[in-house]
């Protein structure tokens, strides 16, 4: 029995992205979705920036990903 594992890097926080992300995934009925690295958008500035990644990835990848 094979399982697809579906693996993608450098993402930045591009919401389109994450969105054929998974909608690949489930096309091609992977059982997993491995991301290596530079997950978070890094557009917020230096004063907002720990707490806009933190928003997105509490908050926006957690509902991108919850297909």
């Amino acid at each position: 029995m094979q399982h697809k594992i579906v693996f993608t890097a450098d993402t930045h926080g591009n919401e389109f992205q994450y969105r054929k992300l998974v909608g690949y995934a489930i096309e091609v009925s992977a059982v997993s979705i491995v991301i290596g690295g530079d997950i978070a958008p890094c557009e917020f500035g230096v004063e907002n920036l720990i707490k806009g990644q933190r928003h997105f990835l509490d908050e926006r990848l957690a509902e991108l990903l919850r297909q």
